[in-house]
């Protein structure tokens, strides 16, 4: 991949050699995706990059996407395109009521970054820690608007064990945010293919991304009741991890854009923690998806991308779609997405942002797959 390179083993010795074929020079930049299962090179990528003078920009992911296939160690590095500008932070545990001031200053400094750049890509790591990302998103926008294209995705360990994932070439954070500004990229595409049922539902109980009531009944005792009588399934106490990745919910908006929000987690008193704030009083459906519903959003994807004349992608696969499909079909996806000989390096990951349609709002995602171009 032109600019791209995938390092089983990302020592410095290695990626030194990656530096010198590309000719770096002080001011050069590189974003760096890198897996959980290699973490302990991260300060060896920060030395290489302070040797050679170059700005590094990175975030560690569960697993990564190298051509059709998940790989579990290693790294991908991506030629950053100039002039780019990046912020990074932490300081944004808990909800954002707690961190109000941090939230406003990264909006502002997210304006700051992409002013003066040609046709300015924004595109986010955050940590998926940060229980609070929609909203961030809402302030953002509120202040950047138009102004930029977004894209991005949560980073961190699948087993959702706090972790310091994002990094520079001296720092390494959690609990935070990572934002790239680029210019002159094509918008990033996204998709999921849940498609609602009919049956809407209210919560009416909610903190950031924890469900208390629906319909003022124990969250629990609703959803599990949904499921028995939209999809005959049993949903219980005991089995509740291994099947609430096949039955999310869908969080109805305004303007008919439906956001997949997985639950992860089952309290004693019957609330059901989402990847994902849910707001209070939210519509809300059951949500299942059939292999071929999935495959055939996933194949639109790819059918734009190729109209587009997409050589080479920069693809971002959520790892509850993983789980939801088993490893073979979503490695299918993976092959669709690549098809045609296109070049293809990305991760997997814990959410996504983006926009479904050109110039929308950034939201954030469950169970979708991102596709940004690369040059």
């Amino acid at each position: 991949m032109g600019g791209a390179v995938y390092l089983a083993h990302p020592v410095p010795q290695e990626v030194n050699q990656v530096w010198a074929e590309w000719k770096v020079s002080a001011g050069d930049g590189v974003l760096v995706l890198l897996a959980e299962g290699s973490q302990e090179a991260v300060a060896g990528l920060q030395q290489a990059a302070r040797d050679a003078g170059m700005e590094l920009a990175g975030g560690v992911f569960p697993e990564l996407v190298v051509q059709g296939a998940f790989v579990k160690t290693g790294a991908v590095l991506v030629r950053l395109p100039k002039p780019f500008r990046f912020l990074l932070t932490d300081g944004m545990a808990g909800p954002l009521a707690e961190w109000e001031p941090k939230a406003e200053e990264v909006a502002g400094g997210l304006e700051t970054l992409v002013r003066g750049l040609p046709n300015p890509t924004l595109f986010f790591m955050v940590d998926a820690q940060v229980v609070s990302t929609a909203s961030l998103l809402d302030r953002i926008y509120l202040r950047v608007g138009r102004q930029a294209r977004y894209v991005g995705v949560s980073v961190g360990s699948e087993s959702f064990t706090p972790m310091n994932c994002l990094f520079d070439r001296e720092r390494l954070l959690g609990s935070g945010l990572l934002a790239l500004a680029l210019p002159g990229l094509p918008s990033a595409r996204l998709s999921h293919g849940y498609r609602p049922p009919k049956v809407v539902i209210h919560a009416t109980s909610t903190c950031q991304n924890r469900v208390n009531t629906i319909n003022w009944e124990p969250a629990f005792a609703v959803y599990a009741r949904l499921a028995k009588e939209q999809y005959g399934v049993d949903i219980h106490k005991e089995n509740f991890y291994q099947m609430s990745v096949h039955f999310p919910f869908g969080l109805m908006l305004m303007d008919g854009t439906v956001l997949v929000r997985i639950p992860v987690q089952l309290t004693d008193e019957g609330h059901l923690y989402c990847v994902g704030e849910i707001p209070e009083n939210a519509l809300l459906t059951l949500l299942q998806a059939p292999e071929q519903n999935l495959m055939e959003s996933v194949e639109t994807l790819a059918g734009g991308m190729n109209q587009d004349g997409w050589k080479r992608a920069l693809t971002f696969y959520c790892a509850g779609r993983r789980m939801h499909l088993g490893a073979s079909q979503a490695t299918a996806e993976l092959n669709a997405l690549g098809g045609g000989g296109r070049e293809m390096v990305g991760a997997l990951t814990l959410g996504e942002i983006g926009h479904e349609r050109e110039g929308g709002y950034p939201h954030f995602h469950n169970g979708a797959v991102v596709c940004a171009p690369w040059i």
